[in-house]
């Protein structure tokens, strides 16, 4: 192949889209040349760089752009002042530079966002998980209409966005008891925070301390973004509240499923022969209108001393249930009253309860 036909990262040109090579992450439009992720960029300032206190305010721009004819960054090129004005000159990673000649002549022009939120593109919408793929790495991929994709990004942190929101008096009532103290991972953006419930509202802190967190929920951030949408809420009728409970159900139970204490409750021979417990659920969120929303369908399945939450229904089921959002509400409140307890009379009590809330939720098999 020609030198015309490879790019300089050694890949073929039709492998890359703007600039950007599809097999290799030597030059992608996600990072600034600050060396952060577009999402951490917004009214002209990286918040990363910020709270780090390095480099100065600036505005996004993507780092290959600056890449001089040697394929060496323009950083690695010395300077030389006159006056007010500066050039770029010898190259200090290779002896044939003698001076910075940018490989793309309209260097230093910043890009938005391949998906800033605004108002034509926010989402707004739980339906955009259909376009959603996750990669084995994590990432978020948003397969468009036209057969193309991109990465999913946002332009602040998840912290950032949750931190600046006012949250709203019908969210507090819906979220309240739902949990005391959790942690949050993003999955695609290694933050980590901790929501912790006053009586002033949730407040979102930077880091876990897992000894002090009752467990650790794992989303990504389009997840985040999703609960910001919903915490600025003024008024959240039936179907939202279920869309708000199915977004949240099966990464909160989970992380439920790993906390200690819940282990014990899930594993406990006592507890198990009291509640008649088995190890293959199928559950059925319902939907108060299949119309405008479906039903949401998981499986809570025991394998030796584990627990699983699984999306969908697999294998035999040695047990049904049919729930609505709020039998789960009820759910999730007990269970976190009884961490807070901290003691085998509490877990008792939640079994006695547990078996009272089964049979409203309960089918019978043989239909």
């Amino acid at each position: 192949m020609t030198s015309q036909t490879i790019c300089w990262c050694g890949h073929e040109f039709r492998r890359h889209y703007f600039f950007s090579c599809n097999l290799c992450d030597q030059h992608s439009p996600s990072k600034c040349w600050c060396g952060h992720h577009i999402r951490y960029h917004r009214n002209e300032r990286c918040t990363l760089c910020f709270k780090q206190k390095k480099n100065s305010q600036h505005i996004f721009t993507i780092i290959e752009y600056r890449i001089c004819e040697c394929r060496h960054r323009r950083e690695f090129h010395e300077e030389i002042y006159s006056g007010d004005e500066h050039e770029q000159r010898e190259c200090t990673r290779c002896q044939s530079c003698l001076q910075y000649i940018p490989l793309f002549p309209y260097a230093y022009k910043p890009l938005e966002p391949p998906l800033a939120v605004s108002s034509t593109n926010k989402i707004n919408s739980d339906k955009l998980d259909k376009s959603l793929l996750i990669t084995s790495d994590n990432r978020v991929v948003n397969l468009k209409d036209d057969s193309t994709w991109e990465y999913l990004t946002f332009p602040q942190s998840s912290l950032d966005t949750l931190q600046a929101i006012k949250q709203t008096p019908a969210a507090l009532k819906l979220f309240h008891g739902l949990f005391h103290i959790a942690g949050v991972r993003v999955l695609d953006t290694g933050e980590t925070f901790t929501c912790v419930q006053a009586d002033t509202g949730i407040e979102f802190i930077d880091g876990i301390n897992e000894n002090n967190v009752a467990y650790t929920v794992q989303i990504h951030a389009y997840q985040a973004e999703r609960l910001a949408r919903y915490l600025r809420k003024e008024d959240i009728d039936e179907i939202e509240q279920y869309r708000i409970v199915r977004s949240l159900y099966e990464p909160m139970a989970s992380a439920a499923l790993k906390n200690t204490g819940v282990l014990w409750f899930m594993n406990n021979s006592l507890i198990s022969l009291l509640v008649n417990r088995k190890r293959v659920v199928h559950i059925e969120l319902l939907s108060p209108n299949p119309e405008q929303e479906n039903h949401a369908y998981y499986t809570l399945l025991g394998v030796s001393n584990q627990w699983l939450i699984l999306d969908g229904h697999h294998g035999t089921p040695d047990r049904t249930f049919s729930m609505n959002h709020l039998d789960v509400l009820e759910m999730c409140r007990h269970v976190t009253t009884t961490l807070r307890t901290e003691g085998w009379v509490g877990w008792i009590r939640l079994a006695k309860w547990y078996v009272g809330w089964r049979k409203k939720v309960q089918n019978d098999l043989s239909n």
